[in-house]
C-alpha cells in the first residue's frame, strides 16, 4: 500500500462511517425478536486495503439489564467486565481463543478484545463502527452468561471464531463456500481447539432449530449454512456425538477447510 494513499482511504472509511452509523439499532431491534435467548451476532465489514471499516453487532433480547455488582478481568490482549465472578470465569477460555482463532486466520491480529457479559434475561443492543489495519484491530461484543456455564463460554468462543473468520475473509481470493459455511466451521475448529471437544454447536436450537419465514436472507444463509457445517462436523464425532481430542482427522479437516499457508 502506497502511503501517500492513505489519507484518501482514511477520509472514505470516516464517511462511510457517518452514513452507516445511524441504521443499525433499528435492525439490531427488528432481529431481537428472531434470536435466541442466548443471543444474536453479526459483524459488517469494509475494506479498503489493509484497512477494514467494521462493524461488530449483538443481540441479547431481554427485559431490564443487569442489576448486580460489576468486576473486570484483564490480561495483555482482553478486558471483559461482567456480574462478580463472572468476567474472571470466562477470562482463560477467551485468552485461549485469540490464539486458535489466528492460527487459521493469518489475516487478522486482534489487539484488543473488549467483552461485556450480561446475565441471562436482560437485553442489550450493541453495536459500533470502527477503523483500523487487519493486523491491529480492536474488537467490543457482548455475550450472554450464567455463573459457571461452560456452555455460554463455548458459545462465545464459536461466535468470536466465526465473526472474525468474516473479516479475515476480506482479504482472501473468491470461494465457491459462502463465508457462513466457512464461519461455521471455524466455530467447531476453535472450540476444539480451545475446550478440546466440540458437538458442532454450543446450543442445539441453533443447528436443529426451525429456520423461521420471519429470517431475512442473510439470517436464513447463516442457519442453512450452521446446518450444513454441523452435517460435516458429526461425521468425526464418536458415538456420543461429540469431536474430542486427539482426532487428527478433524484437525486436518479444520486446516485445509479454514486455514491458509504462511505467507
Amino acid at each position: 500500500m502506497r502511503i501517500d494513499r492513505f489519507p484518501a482511504r482514511f477520509a472514505l472509511l470516516a464517511a462511510l462511517t457517518l452514513a452507516l452509523a445511524g441504521c443499525g439499532i433499528r435492525q439490531l431491534a427488528r432481529a431481537e425478536a428472531l434470536v435466541p435467548d442466548h443471543g444474536g451476532h453479526a459483524v459488517r465489514v469494509l475494506t479498503i486495503g489493509n484497512v477494514a471499516l467494521y462493524d461488530f453487532m449483538s443481540v441479547l433480547p431481554g427485559g431490564a439489564g443487569d442489576r448486580c455488582p460489576l468486576a473486570e478481568a484483564s490480561s495483555k490482549r482482553i478486558t471483559v467486565r461482567g456480574c462478580g465472578s463472572d468476567a474472571r470465569e470466562m477470562l482463560p477460555w477467551l485468552e485461549a481463543s485469540l490464539p486458535a482463532i489466528e492460527a487459521y486466520l493469518r489475516e487478522i491480529h486482534v489487539s484488543r478484545l473488549r467483552v461485556s457479559l450480561h446475565r441471562p434475561g436482560s437485553r442489550v443492543l450493541k453495536r459500533g463502527w470502527r477503523s483500523s489495519a487487519l493486523d491491529n484491530m480492536t474488537v467490543a461484543m457482548s455475550f450472554r452468561y450464567a455463573p459457571g456455564s461452560e456452555r455460554h463460554a463455548r458459545y462465545a468462543v464459536r461466535v468470536l471464531a466465526h465473526e472474525l473468520t468474516h473479516v479475515a475473509h476480506k482479504r482472501r481470493p473468491a470461494q465457491g463456500e459462502s463465508e457462513e459455511y466457512f464461519g461455521a466451521i471455524a466455530e467447531s475448529c476453535v472450540e476444539y481447539a480451545v475446550f478440546g471437544s466440540t458437538s458442532g454447536y454450543a446450543f442445539e436450537t441453533d443447528v436443529k432449530g426451525t429456520i423461521s419465514d420471519d429470517f431475512d436472507d442473510a439470517q436464513r444463509e447463516s442457519a442453512t449454512e450452521a446446518q450444513r457445517a454441523y452435517g460435516w462436523v458429526i461425521e468425526f464425532a464418536g458415538d456420543d456425538g461429540t469431536v474430542r481430542q486427539p482426532n487428527g482427522h478433524f484437525e486436518a479437516f479444520c486446516t485445509a477447510s479454514i486455514g491458509v499457508s504462511r505467507a
